[in-house]
């Protein structure tokens, strides 16, 4: 085991090697950065549901389907992810998971009717259970994999913190509708996508 190990550093170079850092670090900021990026997916309608009912005018009971919505999509991401990793390599997750969040946002920017805000929910959900997969995966092969996994998973804790506080503000102190936090987070992604 310590053989193949040795074999493996020697051929293709450990994390903190100079050659390397350059490239691991604008990865790993960009990682860190869609991480926090993946919570508005699921706090923001969560938190605006006072707003969401009135504005589709249904009962507590059907608006509460938002709630199961990205665990749908997490669970469908879980049963999936291992062809998708197969078939499509890291590159392929690469692409279709910020696409679903992407499509996630913008078709919440439009307010379709609520049956299609459920079905945009499980498509984001199902990009943040690719995302989640893979990322865990690849920051569990690192050196200091447990610290690099932490800063990981705090972003997540950041931008859970961040997103429902900002969608919250723009709707009860700016007086918006609730979907206008989401013409925000499509502006954010493209900007971010441009930057990277």
């Amino acid at each position: 085991m310590e053989q193949a190990q040795r074999q493996y550093r020697k051929g293709h170079g450990s994390f903190f090697q100079l050659h390397h850092v350059r490239v691991k670090r604008r990865r790993l900021r960009s990682s860190l950065a869609i991480r926090s990026l993946s919570t508005p997916i699921h706090d923001p309608p969560n938190t605006n549901i006072h707003k969401i009912q009135p504005y589709y005018h249904l009962s507590y009971t059907v608006v509460s389907l938002i709630f199961l919505s990205p665990f749908a999509g997490y669970a469908l991401a879980a049963i999936t992810n291992a062809t998708i990793h197969v078939r499509l390599g890291q590159r392929g997750v690469a692409i279709i998971a910020p696409l679903c969040h992407i499509i996630n946002y913008v078709v919440l920017c439009v307010h379709p009717p609520f049956a299609v805000v459920v079905v945009a929910g499980v498509v984001g959900g199902f990009g943040n259970g690719l995302l989640d997969s893979a990322w865990s995966a690849w920051t569990g092969g690192m050196e200091k994999a447990n610290v690099i996994g932490g800063f990981l998973h705090s972003m997540y804790s950041i931008g859970s913190t961040l997103s429902p506080l900002i969608a919250t503000t723009m709707v009860t102190k700016a007086s918006m509708q609730w979907y206008e936090f989401y013409y925000f987070m499509v502006s954010y992604h493209i900007q971010f996508k441009r930057v990277c």
